[in-house]
């Protein structure tokens, strides 16, 4: 498989090189009302989607690996979900996943909350510096975040990502070039490099 890799000088972690500007972000406990959910068939199978106050909370694969349902935002965040296929966030993000799968489109624009620590967050707003198609390893993802000795906690904040594919931790690979470590599996990390390194050119 042929690999894609930048250094931490080609593209730091300076704001200006984010693929989304509007991520906030909270700590689970101060998570209050509903969130709204729905189903999304994609290229490589279903998956959930969820938002909270018209932010996208949650994007997940609904595969073997994973199993999620709307159960899991329950276990997660200890609030309750409704099914909303009318939410205009929701809306927006299964027309961006069209776009996306179907190679007309590199980037998102949607409003995005995540819920987690403030080590999980700063991890995950490092993924919106990686471009489409290409890859970094974790040890390079230490390196951004200034914290070289956190490989496995930086690691393991990637595989509880929240926002598969749109914070795109399977960009993140081993310092071998190996596909290591996914919550989707390996198969399906695999896959959606595959399908970004298709499509770079035709963008």
């Amino acid at each position: 498989m042929k690999k894609f890799t930048l250094t931490p000088s080609e593209i730091g972690l300076d704001p200006q090189n984010a693929l989304i500007q509007n991520i906030h972000s909270i700590p689970k406990n101060e998570v209050n009302g509903l969130f709204d959910y729905c189903y999304y068939e994609g290229l490589f199978g279903k998956m959930l989607l969820a938002s909270l106050d018209e932010h996208l909370c949650y994007v997940g694969f609904c595969n073997e690996t994973t199993s999620h349902s709307e159960k899991t935002l329950t276990t997660l965040y200890k609030k309750e979900a409704k099914k909303n296929e009318k939410s205009p966030v929701l809306e927006k993000t299964r027309l961006a996943l069209d776009q996306y799968f179907s190679g007309n489109s590199k980037t998102f624009n949607i409003p995005i909350l995540l819920i987690g620590s403030a080590f999980q967050v700063t991890v995950w707003k490092s993924l919106n510096c990686i471009p489409y198609a290409k890859t970094i390893s974790y040890h390079t993802q230490s390196i951004w975040l200034k914290n070289p000795k956190a490989i496995r906690a930086i690691a393991s904040a990637n595989g509880a990502n929240p926002i598969s594919i749109i914070l795109p931790c399977h960009r993140v690979i081993g310092k071998n070039g190996s596909l290591t470590g996914y919550a989707g599996g390996l198969d399906l990390k695999e896959k959606l490099l595959r399908h970004e390194i298709k499509y770079t050119n035709s963008i």
